[in-house]
């Protein structure tokens, strides 16, 4: 009988200690400093149905915080201004130097989008647009784009 005791013991000792580190991780997740991004701080966004390509990156962004009731927030694409209703877990915070790094041209990296500063060259046939080549400059470098 001192057996069992001293086993269930040991098993009460061992849940105990388990509870105390899921509550603890569960303070820690729930941390209103850790998980509260303000109106107009930059997020990543990770949608809920996961990635349609594995080569492509796990996070998208940077959006902006347009604001938020509890754990709903709504953020707004950079690029597009389309705004998107989700949940905080779906978000993580988005750490940059702004007076070095500017969250527009992120996103545009990130959508695979640039702003064309003049068109260099063009050749095929204007009529077919499948063979349309046009060379381009962007903003740092000279890029060929095919139509």
């Amino acid at each position: 009988m001192d057996k069992w005791i001293s086993r269930q013991h040991t098993l009460l000792i061992g849940a105990r200690e388990n509870q105390q580190q899921s509550d603890q991780h569960r303070l820690v997740e729930n941390d209103a400093e850790i998980t509260d991004y303000p109106s107009n701080s930059y997020v990543l966004y990770t949608p809920p149905m996961g990635r349609s390509n594995k080569l492509l990156p796990k996070h998208k962004g940077p959006y902006q915080v347009i604001g938020h009731e509890h754990s709903i927030y709504i953020i707004e694409d950079l690029i597009r201004g389309k705004r998107i209703q989700t949940h905080i877990h779906n978000l993580r915070p988005f750490i940059f130097d702004p007076h070095h790094i500017d969250p527009m041209e992120i996103a545009q990296q990130n959508k695979q989008e640039f702003q064309v500063r003049e068109i260099v060259a063009h050749r095929g046939n204007h009529r077919r647009l499948s063979t349309m080549e046009v060379l381009v400059r962007k903003r740092f470098s000279v890029t060929t784009c095919v139509l």
